[in-house]
């Protein structure tokens, strides 16, 4: 059975007018979105198995594979996707953007950088 919920890490809301920036150089991703005031917040995934940024958008969430809400984080628990992965306990997040959706499949902790911290891992993405 799949279940949908809110994450138990505490994060930013997001402004869902603004598309974020996402990033994954192989091994991490960076999520990067305006908060509702316009504060510029990097969330940080470790050991990500997969990114994807879908063209599904708000008015086309019913036909994402999972029920999620909108304009929050949404974590799949029970999933297909997620089945292969159960040995290292990866986990499936669906994020719904105004015009886009972005799903990470990850292993790692997730953190928050400021920007600075994202600018400088961006730098050393790049590098590698």
């Amino acid at each position: 059975m799949v279940l949908v919920n809110a994450p138990n890490e505490e994060l930013p809301d997001f402004n869902y007018v603004f598309n974020p920036v996402a990033i994954f150089d192989g091994l991490d991703a960076l999520l990067g979105y305006f908060g509702p005031t316009r504060q510029v917040t990097v969330v940080r995934f470790a050991d990500v198995i997969s990114l994807k940024v879908l063209p599904i958008n708000s008015e086309y969430l019913h036909r994402y594979t999972y029920p999620i809400k909108h304009f929050v984080f949404n974590e799949i628990v029970g999933s297909d996707e997620t089945k292969e992965w159960e040995d290292v306990n990866a986990r499936l997040w669906a994020i719904p953007f105004n015009d886009v959706t972005v799903e990470v499949m990850f292993m790692g902790p997730v953190t928050l950088d400021g920007v600075e911290a994202a600018n400088q891992t961006l730098a050393s993405m790049l590098r590698r």
